[in-house]
């Protein structure tokens, strides 16, 4: 079945009843099981204006999630999650073409798990996203990589920083 027929709407989740929510976190694989806790992160930040959360929800089931964060010099991909029954849909090139679309930072950046190779690549082969290194000449990572690591000075230990930079900021 083809992608227009298997969705029916994306929208804002609703955190005043997590009934749908809860169930949706309760079928995430072992690989982000610390994030199928209401609990923790993302969802713990549900109450910050800066923080975005999105599904994609059908015949009444969320088949996938996307949570951003809105900062100073970026936007902050924080968790983009989609049953694994339900990829290969473009349930998640619809999510990351919303988050590219967004107006007003040049800068796009998501932390992922070092040990994640296969979505390094799913991340910089479909979007554009590159793994960020000590040579990258960009303020707004540089001062995005510190606001991070003041907030936690493990962040990199066991992940990367990947990051796209447009050029057409409206």
């Amino acid at each position: 079945m083809r992608l227009k027929k298997t969705i029916n709407k994306i929208d804002i989740i609703d955190f005043k009843d997590t009934k749908k929510l809860e169930v949706f976190l309760n079928k995430i694989d072992v690989t982000f099981s610390k994030n199928k806790i209401i609990t923790n992160s993302p969802w713990k930040f549900s109450h910050l204006e800066h923080f975005h959360f999105l599904q994609c929800e059908n015949a009444n089931n969320i088949d996938g999630v996307m949570v951003y964060s809105k900062h100073d010099w970026n936007y902050h991909l924080n968790f983009l999650y989609v049953l694994p029954q339900k990829r290969s849909l473009g349930i998640g090139k619809i999510f990351m073409n919303n988050f590219l679309s967004l107006k007003g930072k040049n800068c796009f950046t998501i932390h992922v798990d070092k040990t994640l190779d296969k979505t390094i690549r799913f991340y910089n082969k479909y979007f554009g996203f590159e793994v960020e290194s000590e040579s990258d000449n960009y303020k707004e990572l540089k001062q995005f990589k510190n606001k991070c690591l003041n907030y936690n000075p493990n962040t990199y230990s066991s992940r990367i920083l990947m990051y796209r930079i447009n050029n057409n900021v409206k």
